[in-house]
C-alpha cells in the first residue's frame, strides 16, 4: 500500500511539471503552436495577422485587360494564362474577366475568375487560390514561392493535378513579406551571380595539382631527402629530359611530311 500511495505521489508531481511546462510553453513560445495567417485586404494582397508584414502582388499583374503571363507549357498538353490582381480576357467568351485560363485544342476557358482571390498561409507555404464556374467549381493555387533576388516574377504552370483542379508556382520577391508594394519592389537585387562553369572547374582542378605537386614536392626533398639546388625539383631527370624528348616526338611525326628517309638499307 505504501508503495502504491508513493507512485501516485511522483504520478501527481510529474503530471503537475508537464503542465507547468506547457502553459510556459505556450506563453512564451506562441509562434510554434499559434497558426500564422495572412488575412486578404483585397483580391492584390494579405497581411500576416502576427506582424502585419504586407503581401502585395499589385505590381506583377497587367491592368489593361492582357495577362502578365500568357501562354506557359504545362506537362498535361495545355497552355495557361495568368494574371494577378487584374482581369482579363482571352480567346472566345470562355475565357472572359478572369485570373487565370486554360487553352486546349484552341479553347479557351476560364479556370479561375479574378474576383474570387483567397490567400491562406499554411506549412510555411503562401497560395492564392481561384474559383471558377457554378455547382462543381474549379480550383486554381497559385504558390507564391519568396525569392529576394527574383525582381522579375516567373511562372511554372503543373497544370492539371486532379478533377478541376490546376496549381501554379509563381516566384518572385513580391512573395516575400514587405518585398513589394503596391508599386512594385522595395530594394530588389537581381542575383548576378552566373555560377562556375565546367572548364573553370577542369583549370580550378589542374592548378591546385600542379601547386601540390611542385611545391608539396619540393618540400618533401628539401626535408626529407635534404635536396639542395635544382635537386628539389620533383622527378627533375624528368623533367630536363622532357624538351628533348618533345622535340624527338615531332621530327618523327614530321618526317614523313619532310621527305627523308628511314635509316636503315633494305635488302
Amino acid at each position: 500500500m505504501d508503495l502504491f500511495i508513493h507512485s501516485s505521489s511522483q504520478l501527481r508531481r510529474l503530471f503537475n511539471f508537464l503542465c507547468v511546462f506547457y502553459t510556459c510553453f505556450l506563453l512564451f513560445c506562441p509562434g510554434h503552436v499559434l497558426a500564422r495567417d495572412c488575412l486578404g485586404r483585397d483580391q492584390c494582397s494579405c497581411a500576416f495577422d502576427d506582424d502585419q508584414s504586407l503581401i502585395a502582388l499589385n505590381s506583377l499583374g497587367n491592368s489593361d485587360g492582357t495577362p502578365r503571363f500568357q501562354d506557359i507549357n504545362s506537362n498535361d498538353g495545355s497552355t495557361y494564362s495568368y494574371n494577378p490582381c487584374y482581369p482579363f480576357s482571352e480567346g472566345s467568351s470562355g475565357c472572359a474577366q478572369a485570373a487565370a485560363c486554360e487553352t486546349s485544342l484552341g479553347e479557351s476557358d476560364s479556370i479561375g475568375d479574378a474576383q474570387s482571390a483567397k490567400f491562406t498561409y499554411s506549412d510555411g507555404e503562401l497560395d492564392v487560390g481561384y474559383t471558377a464556374g457554378s455547382g462543381i467549381l474549379t480550383l486554381t493555387q497559385v504558390k507564391l514561392k519568396c525569392d529576394e533576388h527574383a525582381c522579375e516574377p516567373s511562372l511554372v504552370a503543373e497544370g492539371n493535378t486532379g478533377l478541376n483542379q490546376y496549381a501554379f508556382t509563381l516566384t518572385t520577391v513580391c512573395a516575400c513579406p514587405n518585398g513589394c508594394t503596391e508599386e512594385g519592389p522595395v530594394n530588389c537585387t537581381p542575383n548576378s551571380s552566373s555560377g562556375i562553369g565546367g572548364g573553370a572547374v577542369v583549370l580550378i582542378i589542374f592548378f591546385a595539382f600542379v601547386f601540390i605537386y611542385v611545391v608539396g614536392g619540393t618540400v618533401f626533398l628539401a626535408v626529407g631527402r635534404k635536396a639542395r639546388g635544382k635537386e628539389m625539383i620533383p622527378n627533375v631527370e624528368f623533367w630536363t629530359s622532357l624538351p628533348g624528348l618533345i622535340k624527338d616526338g615531332v621530327l618523327f611525326t614530321l618526317r614523313p611530311c619532310l621527305g627523308r628517309r628511314s635509316g636503315y638499307v633494305a635488302k
